[in-house]
């Protein structure tokens, strides 16, 4: 359960103003958002744009980050 704990320290400290280290939460995650999108959506070109729209979304609701979810 470390990388959970590691990504509760980074979501806080992206809060508090150090926003760059978003990319840091984006690099651990993004092929696992990437495949999940693309079992879904079939399509390499579609799986990659609805990843990219997640961690935008994700970012613009971080201050809302239910701590309970995975």
């Amino acid at each position: 359960m470390q990388g959970s704990q590691d990504d509760l320290i980074l979501i806080d400290k992206i809060i508090e103003g150090e926003e760059s280290l978003f990319r840091d939460l984006v690099e651990k995650h993004k092929k696992y958002v990437y495949t999940i999108a693309l079992k879904i959506l079939r399509n390499e070109e579609d799986a990659e744009e609805a990843a990219q729209d997640a961690f935008v979304k994700a970012f613009g609701a971080l201050k809302k980050f239910n701590r309970e979810a995975k």
